[in-house]
Parts: structure tokens; C-alpha cells; sequence
């Protein structure tokens, strides 16, 4: 019996040594990342010791059912107490992510006055109305704090979103809005023209791929009806390459809100509809409003300042109009 036990843990192992090393996958669709190379072996990196590291790292970021041990393990922690995993506040009804500090953004807020022709648009991460966090959360007054920090900067910002969004208006495992929210925003910046797909199923969002906890959100898409065939422009190695504003197709992998501009680049450019040029600098969720934006202007760079490596402040007087547009 010993003989047979050891037996099966051999070809366990040899399985799954296996399926490790011919695993060719380049990058994690669940994580939204590159996996880690298998290092070329070289005399220098036998010598310094760096082989055995980078493959070791390289032979556990490609174990078999990672994701799923990773969700087991994230659940076990939860239930022995913890409440924050990867800059994610845990809960099994609601996730809520950490606000991402963008200090090029708060540095224009700061000079908004020397700019007559920047208007900014702050949504508030869904923590502004977060009152059900754990206990253990509640007492470091998290939700009070940031909704204070807020609400001294939302006087920057041209409309006050927290008097039109509720909790209701993000996705439960993701930080965006959802389609509800995304409508809202727009009717309060009076765009028009606005289409809803049918349902795409339910999508694992970013806060639920972070933590572990799996929680699941229904996804459509909002668009404009006449930007919706539109592209944009962005430079990789040199060249330029196309890709569509709303992508629907995209909306059929592991995270369907790559279908609003396929992710987030440091710079794009998109050819509008209408004659002023707007430099619009934002992150993630301005995305589904893209197109909103290009119905009413003509030639638009769109900055992430997250991945930019220009110089923006070099930029700003060569528009006619900039426009801030993300959650702080």
C-alpha cells in the first residue's frame, strides 16, 4: 500500500512538473498580466546565482490552477480575520478598492485657476459611500476620511458627482461605474445620443481579481450611437496602430470593461466630430465617455498621466479646451 502510495505522488508530481514547464501561456487573462520567462541559461547567470531565482519564480508563476488556490487562499485569510488583500478593502457582498493617489492631476487641480480653459470632472471612488465596510474597517474610519478629503477638492471639479451618484452606481467587484452610473455621469454632462447593448454576461472585475474574493457583475455597454465605429490612434515601436473606441468583442474575455478603449495607454489621439481641440487627461474612468467626448470635439490627445513620459505641462496651451476627467 506504501509502495502504491508513493507510486501516485510520483506521477503526481511528474504531471504537474509537466504541465508547468510546457506551459506556453505568455500572459494570465485572470490577472490582465505577463506571466514570468523561463530564463535563457547563461555562464553568468549559473555564476551570480540569478538562473536558480528567475526560474523558480518563473516555475510558480506557471502551476497549474494558480488562480483557483489563489481565490482558495484569499478566502481562508478572509475568514480568519483579514479585511484588506492587494489595496482592496474585503467584503463577500462589496469590494472596494483603495483610492489611487495620481499627483500630476492634484498638481493641476492646484493651478486650475491659471488655466481659464481647464474644467475637470472628479468622480468619486465608491468608498465616498461605502457605510457597510467590516467592522474592522469601520473603526479606522476609512470611508470618513477619504469621503473628507473629497469633498475639500470637489469644489475643483465642474459638476458635484457625489449629489448624483450612489453606491448602487459601481459594479460590486469592480471600482468602475456600471451602465447605471456611466448614464447618470452623462446626463449630468449633458451628452446625448446615448445607446445600451444587451447584456454580455457577468464579468470578474478588477477588485475581485486582485483580492480573490470572487464577486460577479453584470456587463453592457454604453456608447454613442454616432462615435461608435470610431478610432483611436497610438504609437507602439514607432508606429501607429488603430484600434476602436468601444470594442465589443472585448467584451467576451475575463475582463469586459477592456471593450471601453481596450485598457489605458500613457497617449492616444482620436479624430472627432466636431471642430475644437480638447486635451483630455484622465484614467480608467473616463473610458466609457470617450466617445461622448468625440462627438463634440475634432482633433483630441487623450493622456494618462499614470503612463505618460512626456512632459504635459508642455502641452497644455496647444488646445483650445482641457478637460479633467477621473476618480480621485
Amino acid at each position: 500500500m506504501k509502495k502504491n502510495y508513493s507510486t501516485i505522488v510520483l506521477i503526481f508530481l511528474m504531471l504537474m512538473g509537466t504541465l508547468i514547464l510546457f506551459n506556453k501561456k505568455e500572459a494570465s487573462e485572470f490577472e490582465m498580466r505577463k506571466l514570468k520567462k523561463y530564463p535563457e541559461l547563461t555562464k553568468e547567470n549559473i555564476f551570480d546565482g540569478s538562473f536558480g531565482k528567475e526560474f523558480e519564480e518563473a516555475l510558480t508563476d506557471r502551476v497549474p490552477a494558480k488562480v483557483g488556490f489563489t481565490t482558495v487562499n484569499s478566502y481562508k485569510d478572509f475568514f480568519l480575520g483579514e479585511r484588506e488583500k492587494n489595496g482592496v478593502y474585503l467584503s463577500l457582498s462589496r469590494l472596494t478598492q483603495k483610492p489611487i493617489k495620481n499627483v500630476l492631476i492634484e498638481k493641476l487641480l492646484m493651478e486650475k485657476e491659471k488655466h481659464p480653459n481647464l474644467k475637470a470632472y472628479l468622480i468619486p471612488y465608491k468608498l465616498y459611500f461605502e457605510d457597510n465596510l467590516p467592522l474592522a474597517l469601520k473603526k479606522m474610519e476609512i470611508s470618513e476620511n477619504y469621503r473628507k478629503k473629497f469633498d475639500k477638492r470637489k469644489n475643483k471639479s465642474e459638476i458635484d458627482f457625489t449629489n448624483i451618484l450612489t453606491l448602487e452606481d459601481y459594479y460590486r467587484g469592480d471600482h468602475h461605474l456600471n451602465s447605471e452610473g456611466v448614464k447618470k455621469v452623462l446626463h449630468a454632462l449633458g451628452f446625448k445620443n446615448e445607446k445600451e447593448t444587451e447584456s454580455f454576461g457577468r464579468f470578474i472585475g478588477g477588485e475581485a481579481r486582485k483580492s480573490g474574493i470572487i464577486i460577479k457583475d453584470d456587463f453592457s455597454i454604453v456608447y454613442n450611437e454616432k462615435t461608435k465605429d470610431l478610432k483611436f490612434k497610438r504609437a507602439i515601436d514607432g508606429k501607429d496602430e488603430e484600434a476602436l473606441v468601444v470594442d465589443e468583442t472585448r467584451a467576451g474575455g475575463v475582463d469586459k470593461y477592456l471593450a471601453y478603449m481596450g485598457g489605458n495607454f500613457g497617449e492616444v489621439t482620436v479624430k472627432g466630430l466636431g471642430e475644437k481641440s480638447l486635451l483630455l487627461l484622465k484614467d480608467s474612468f473616463a473610458n466609457p465617455f470617450i466617445g461622448f467626448f468625440a462627438e463634440q470635439y475634432g482633433e483630441i490627445k487623450i493622456v494618462d498621466p499614470r503612463f505618460y513620459d512626456g512632459d504635459i505641462f508642455e502641452e497644455l496651451d496647444k488646445y483650445d479646451e482641457i478637460a479633467i476627467f477621473c476618480g480621485i
